[in-house]
């Protein structure tokens, strides 16, 4: 695939979507269908070398930031090795999940290049200060998780999104697991009700688990840009005031968030996430059109599986769409 010189705007790099389009054609339409399942960016006539020159170190080529509204910044935090590493270059290179945002970073303990090296457009890893986690035991006094206890980690990188503050050019920042198989386009769809111009822009976070407690589930969690504002500015506030050190990140984040005053919407189909005991029927399809994240999916080959169901769901859709235009 690699990437190709788009004549529009010379020395801007603009991405091939010839492997991903080969993932997603739908039988006996000859068509690549990838407007949700997957993204393709262009931009304008600025050049590269301006833009590497206010990006941040994790773009060195901006043709791969997205286009759509509401308009979402997304991030991971990915570990340096392991099977996420896989996750998040397959994601790359076939402009989906969080690259197919429009703004993205991918946080790691060490700086990797994400995309093949034959690639001119490099997408880099952003270096935070992260360590090991250990795994929670709710045996323990104080621990409320199974799962990891990574909310230190993520502290740095909410310092480092506040330096940035790439954030507050989007009404939305989302972090995704990145073992989720997620569908910008389909949150975007959901998010609208909340958004400018059908709503005053709001301070909330999603809540989108509702078994047991009502709970933002950390596979995928979504922020307004204000309340995203609140998390970047004042975390400092909830480390010193939370007894977080016994918490996974996403109970820290919201907690944090009710501490300052940030309010909530339900959505509890944004995520199906039966691998982490928030969605109570077994994992729904991938063409299940309202469902912007599935989780877990823990091998390439059942990501790419989510995004062939989902592509051929969406194609459906706009076939049924167009059928019923009156000419």
């Amino acid at each position: 695939a690699g990437c190709m010189r788009d004549a529009s705007a010379p020395g801007v790099c603009a991405r091939s979507m010839v492997a991903a389009a080969a993932l997603t054609r739908t039988p006996g339409t000859g068509a690549a269908l990838h407007h949700v399942a997957l993204g393709r960016r262009s931009y304008g006539a600025r050049t590269l070398a301006e833009e590497q020159h206010d990006r941040p170190p994790g773009h060195s080529c901006a043709a791969w930031l997205g286009a759509g509204s509401p308009s979402l910044f997304c991030f991971s935090l990915m570990m340096s090795r392991g099977y996420e590493v896989q996750l998040i270059k397959a994601q790359a290179s076939w402009d989906s999940g969080i690259f197919a945002c429009n703004d993205y970073v991918v946080f790691s303990s060490e700086r990797l290049r994400l995309t093949p090296a034959d690639v001119d457009c490099a997408v880099w890893t952003t270096r935070i200060n992260a360590s090991s986690s250990a795994v929670g035991n709710l045996a323990i006094p104080g621990q409320t998780t199974r799962s990891w206890l990574n909310s230190a980690n993520f502290h740095a990188v909410w310092e480092e999104i506040g330096r940035t503050q790439l954030f507050q050019a989007h009404d939305f920042t989302v972090k995704v697991d990145p073992d989720a198989a997620f569908f910008p386009e389909r949150l975007r769809q959901s998010l609208r009700m909340w958004a400018p111009p059908v709503a005053p822009e709001g301070t909330f976070y999603v809540l989108n688990c509702d078994r047991g407690r009502l709970a933002m589930f950390g596979a995928v969690e979504i922020l307004s840009r204000r309340a995203a504002a609140a998390a970047a500015a004042q975390g400092h506030r909830c480390r010193a005031q939370l007894p977080w050190h016994g918490w996974g990140e996403d109970y820290f984040i919201q907690k944090c968030m009710d501490l300052l005053g940030v309010g909530t919407v339900l959505d509890n189909r944004v995520l199906s996430d039966y691998g982490g005991h928030c969605t109570q029927s077994f994992p729904t399809s991938c063409a299940l059109g309202e469902t912007a994240a599935f989780h877990p999916l823990k091998t390439v080959e059942s990501y790419v599986a989510c995004l062939k169901d989902a592509a051929q769901h969406d194609a459906l859709v706009l076939q049924q769409q167009i059928a019923s235009f009156v000419v």
